[in-house]
């Protein structure tokens, strides 16, 4: 799709409606780059979501928007505990993503 459509907005109305339903309770979201241009606009993006947004989506106030590109390295802190949060990673080659789904199992509680 072209710049300016909304498929940021898009993407963070739908991410909001999931978390604040808890369907979700954290998202990561992958860019097919690792430019950090690219990645700091969607930080900002997000950030300024969250400030505009959280009366109508409260829990989204909560959030911590962490990142795994360049100089940022917050997987493990991702990885350690997921909730409440969203993790940005750029993927230099992303190509192999479209053909790929992700299947997430939790074992029996």
């Amino acid at each position: 799709m072209a710049t300016g459509t909304g498929k940021t907005s898009t993407a963070l109305i739908i991410m909001s409606n999931l978390l604040q339903k808890r369907d979700i309770s954290s998202a990561i979201i992958a860019i097919g780059s690792n430019s950090s241009d690219l990645l700091d606009q969607w930080d900002m993006e997000i950030n300024k979501w969250i400030k505009e947004h959280s009366t109508i989506y409260p829990i989204i106030e909560e959030l911590s928007v962490l990142k795994n590109y360049g100089k940022h390295r917050d997987w493990q802190v991702f990885s350690d505990s997921p909730d409440n949060s969203i993790l940005l990673i750029g993927i230099e080659k992303a190509d192999y993503l479209k053909a790929t789904i992700s299947i997430l199992e939790e074992p029996n509680k």
